[in-house]
């Protein structure tokens, strides 16, 4: 019985460590991806265009995008 148990938490804990690797979360014993956050940055800087120049935006795309990576990856 200890070696199912044993067998048991190993399992659940590799599931857990592949859906926390692929950006996945595991709901009613379902994968569901979770929103990326870089697309809703990149919508962000577009409605800033009228108002912000070129640059401005660029950096904050790149200032976004690096923290992204630098939190995820």
């Amino acid at each position: 019985m200890a070696k199912i148990l044993f067998w048991a938490k190993q399992k659940t804990e590799f599931l857990l460590k592949i859906a926390r690797e692929t950006n996945l979360i595991l709901s009613a014993r379902e994968a569901r991806a979770t929103p990326q956050k870089h697309w809703r940055f990149l919508q962000i800087a577009k409605e800033k265009t009228a108002t912000i120049s070129e640059s401005l935006i660029l950096a904050q795309i790149y200032h976004k995008a690096r923290t992204f990576f630098q939190e995820n990856f």
